[in-house]
């Protein structure tokens, strides 16, 4: 998918993903310590790690989203079971947290919650296993609490928009 499809076709998420990341001209180390540009992004266009002094302008900015995305979120996502079934808001919700949390969170070790519940479809546990995934105790659990919220919401909009049958959930307790 061209980068211009892929932005317009994921416009929810990808606007999530913007709100909560902010985009950054100059190279900063984020909160885990990494050095970070643009979009919230640790590499270059050509794979190089962004490190001190590194600059971008916007355009650059949207470019870098747009082709990690393409080349990289979207390939790793499309792995989860079902991705084809889900509305774009919901890709839009995975999407913005697989680029906050690594986009091979999919069965990844840390991820058991999030991913049987994508896994054995069942959709209306999901915005309940994001909230998993952030952080408590932390000095960023209040912005992450945000951010899973928003995208639970976001995923949630996808879920009542494309009229997609609910798998039933397990009774009782956190999913």
């Amino acid at each position: 998918m061209p980068p211009e499809d892929v932005l317009q076709h994921y416009s929810a998420g990808i606007e999530l993903l913007k709100e909560f990341e902010g985009c950054e001209f100059k190279a900063y180390k984020c909160p885990a310590g990494v050095w970070t540009i643009g979009w919230g992004s640790t590499r270059r266009a050509d794979g190089a790690a962004v490190k001190a002094g590194d600059q971008i302008t916007q355009a650059e900015a949207d470019e870098l989203l747009a082709a990690v995305l393409g080349e990289q979120v979207l390939p790793a996502l499309a792995k989860i079971p079902h991705w084809e079934e889900m509305s774009p808001e919901q890709q839009g919700a995975l999407i913005s947290f697989g680029w906050n949390l690594g986009w091979d969170f999919y069965g990844a070790e840390g991820f058991g919650t999030l991913s049987e519940v994508l896994r054995d479809r069942r959709w209306d546990d999901v915005p309940k296993a994001l909230l998993l995934y952030r952080n408590p105790g932390s000095d960023f659990e209040k912005g992450l609490r945000r951010r899973r919220e928003a995208e639970g919401a976001l995923w949630s909009a996808g879920l009542e928009a494309s009229g997609s049958p609910v798998k039933a959930s397990r009774s009782g307790g956190a999913p």
